[in-house]
């Protein structure tokens, strides 16, 4: 191929030459794998596309609200907070039902989820109405109750199988702040030391050399005949002879709350 000349048919220089140009090669930056949002057209970008009708700078009066990015922001703050107006509306609607689930009872009475033991709550003191007692066989729960206002919740253990609590309803027929049973107990001997446990000495014998030491039974309100609620062991399920036991604590707020004619309702 002869080089270029020029009018005077000199050889062109060497700068002037016509090489062949070669293509740009476009490199990719991390911000051009972003997503972009076009105001104007409402639009989002992906890969850094250069659609002149999708990318116009030119001014627009036409506004379709504040970026995606903002409204996300906007919900996710506003989230919690309707969740928790709406938690309040549950509770206010839910103030006059008696049987609302457990958690909500705890809101009700003030008492939030790590505020509760292992036992229970009690949140009576200084408060006003009449006092009601509520078991729950199946979930091993007492509930009590101040008007229509759970103030106290406490695990219990009712009666095992063969001793079962009748399900009904009672009511407080006397109170015994230290009360020694005259039924069940353990069988000794004069040394004090036990022969035979958990007995009842109207059906189990007695080994000779021994006598009768009955449990004592703590804040004990009998509701039921021979029935009665006291302090006792609570292993979190139904152990006794069909008396319902309370926790350490538990009862003695349970007993200093209520009075003799006390409703007691126990459910399965």
């Amino acid at each position: 191929m002869n080089a270029p000349k020029n009018k005077n048919n000199a050889p062109a220089p060497e700068s002037a030459i016509q090489r062949p140009k070669r293509r740009k090669q476009k490199l990719i930056r991390l911000n051009d794998l972003i997503p972009k949002q076009d105001v104007a057209g409402g639009h989002q970008l992906l890969f850094g596309a250069t659609d002149a009708t999708q990318t116009t700078n030119k001014p627009t009066n036409d506004w379709n609200g504040p970026p995606l990015a903002m409204q996300s922001n906007h919900v996710k703050f506003l989230q919690p907070l309707v969740r928790l107006l709406s938690s309040a509306v549950i509770i206010i609607v839910c103030s006059n039902c008696a049987e609302a689930p457990s958690y909500m009872q705890n809101l009700r009475a003030g008492v939030f989820p790590w505020q509760a033991s292992q036992w229970g709550y009690w949140k009576g003191d200084g408060v006003h109405g009449s006092p009601k007692i509520v078991v729950y066989l199946s979930k091993q729960r007492a509930y009590f109750y101040k008007g229509k206002r759970v103030v106290g919740e406490s695990t219990v253990s009712t009666g095992k199988p063969g001793f079962s609590t009748p399900p009904g309803h009672y009511h407080v027929v006397s109170k015994d702040r230290n009360h020694v049973s005259s039924e069940f107990g353990d069988y000794v001997d004069d040394s004090g030391k036990v022969v035979k446990s958990n007995v009842d000495s109207r059906y189990d014998s007695q080994p000779a050399g021994t006598h009768f030491d009955g449990a004592r039974m703590p804040y004990c309100m009998h509701f039921n005949g021979g029935y009665a609620m006291h302090e006792g062991y609570v292993p979190r399920y139904a152990a006794s002879h069909g008396c319902i036991r309370l926790p350490k604590g538990m009862a003695e707020h349970f007993f200093d709350a209520s009075r003799e004619g006390t409703p007691v309702i126990v459910e399965e």
